[in-house]
């Protein structure tokens, strides 16, 4: 269940930021902010005539540089990776159902589990293959909730004619 729900938090949030761009508006500001004020320093004529203030303030710079740098993860991390994740989370999530009676060794509970995955792979790489479009929700929300609603709604009326 914790597993569950701190996924469910973790795409939120993440599904919030790629369709706000909150989080990273507020780190461009935060460092336009740092910049106006490290400028600031810069001009002061204290700062120039002491060493040891020199050193500070190179030390500062350097940790705003840093601040301000995308991180090798967000890199290699982008818009992709969270389509292909988006796509496959409402499967992954729907698997994590039959972790405990596959591992209790229920009959047909690892096919589900396994199929469950599969269907994760797949509409994970179809995820990847949409387009950017400048509506994200439709590529992080509409197309995960859609999709799985409606090969839900196929495997109930499927299941449903076969048991008559």
């Amino acid at each position: 269940f914790w597993v569950v729900l701190l996924t469910l938090i973790m795409f939120s949030f993440v599904a919030y930021d790629s369709y706000t761009g909150h989080f990273k508006l507020n780190r461009i500001e935060k460092s336009i902010d740092l910049l106006t004020q490290a400028s600031a320093l810069k001009a002061n004529e204290k700062i120039q005539e002491d060493k040891e203030l020199q050193g500070i303030y190179q030390d500062i710079i350097f940790d705003l540089k840093e601040f301000t740098r995308q991180n090798e993860f967000s890199k290699v991390v982008g818009p992709s990776f969270w389509k292909f994740i988006s796509g496959a989370a409402p499967w992954l999530v729907f698997s994590l159902l039959f972790i405990g009676p596959t591992l209790k060794r229920e009959k047909g509970s690892f096919s589900s589990f396994f199929m469950a995955v599969v269907f994760a792979a797949i509409f994970g790489c179809v995820g990847y293959l949409i387009p950017n479009l400048s509506l994200k929700w439709i590529n992080y929300i509409a197309y995960p909730v859609g999709h799985f609603f409606f090969i839900m709604i196929i495997l109930l009326v499927w299941q449903k004619s076969k048991s008559q």
